[in-house]
């Protein structure tokens, strides 16, 4: 599979929002920042950068639904789209993920993530409100000692 670009919303998760606006469950989306990445590429450099991002990227993949939808939205950054899935449930696959990674990538070079998660039902979501409420979440999970999850309570709230 491969990774989806900033486009997602346009192509991707448009359906995904007007089956959540129908009524019809939940969506959740969360960003996954790889922490302190800079440092990885100004010490062992980009191509090693990269390999770490393939790996992060395809730890993300293997641990999602085929329905779910994971772009690179730039840098280093992942965004998640889960639909039929509130938050909650989104945390416990996220908080997985993050568990993983150090893990995985030790191979190489472990890291670690910071991710921030947002849902929303009804007729008002969007993918905007849920991107931003997510990546104000990610901010608060870095300020709090980073490899965490922060949850925003809603798509304009963040609690760490």
């Amino acid at each position: 599979m491969r990774l989806l670009n900033r486009r997602m919303p346009d192509r991707v998760v448009a359906p995904m929002i007007r089956q959540t606006r129908s009524g019809e469950g939940a969506l959740s989306v969360f960003v996954i920042d790889i922490d302190r990445f800079k440092q990885v590429n100004d010490r062992y450099g980009h191509d090693v950068g990269d390999v770490v991002l393939k790996q992060v990227a395809n730890i993300v993949r293997a641990n999602i639904r085929s329905q779910d939808a994971v772009a690179r939205f730039g840098g280093e950054e992942l965004v998640v789209a889960m639909p039929n899935t509130d938050a909650a449930a989104a945390s416990a696959i996220v908080d997985r993920i993050r568990e993983i990674i150090p893990r995985e990538t030790g191979r190489s070079l472990a890291v670690t993530v910071s991710i921030g998660v947002a849902g929303d039902r009804g007729s008002e979501v969007s993918f905007k409100r849920l991107f931003k409420a997510a990546d104000e979440a990610l901010y608060v999970a870095k300020q709090n000692g980073r490899n965490q999850i922060a949850l925003a309570s809603s798509p304009f709230a963040v609690t760490a």
